[in-house]
């Protein structure tokens, strides 16, 4: 068994452990918050216990990590639930809690979609 150097992070449901390693298949796709992209890219991070993980954040212009948390409204014809335009969604930070580290966003399934709201801007 081959010994590494580790840093451990104890999510509420997960435990996470990323290598200091020369085996990429070993490695886990956390880093180090240090080579966070400051940039506008959008990341997920984990935050200790009780936050957990902050999906689609970002570092924004206020020097702080955020992200927008989906709003929806139900089709009164259908029924259905309609994804509102991300410009309408509200805005989250974990103010005083420093994330632990960072990966970058999984890719979406093949297969999967939303149905957006389409705004009528004929007015």
């Amino acid at each position: 068994m081959k010994e590494y150097d580790s840093t451990h992070i104890l999510d509420s449901y997960y435990y996470f452990k990323y290598y200091d390693c020369k085996e990429p298949e070993k490695m886990s796709p956390w880093q180090p918050m240090e080579t966070a992209p400051r940039d506008g890219t959008k990341i997920d991070l984990l935050y200790p216990y009780p936050r957990n993980r902050m999906i689609d954040a970002f570092w924004d212009h206020n020097m702080m990590w955020v992200t927008r948390e989906p709003k929806w409204r139900v089709d009164e014809e259908t029924n259905e639930l309609i994804l509102l335009p991300e410009k309408e969604w509200d805005w989250v930070t974990y103010s005083g809690m420093e994330p632990l580290c960072w990966m970058p966003c999984p890719e979406m399934p093949e297969g999967i979609s939303f149905k957006y709201f389409e705004e009528d801007n004929s007015l």
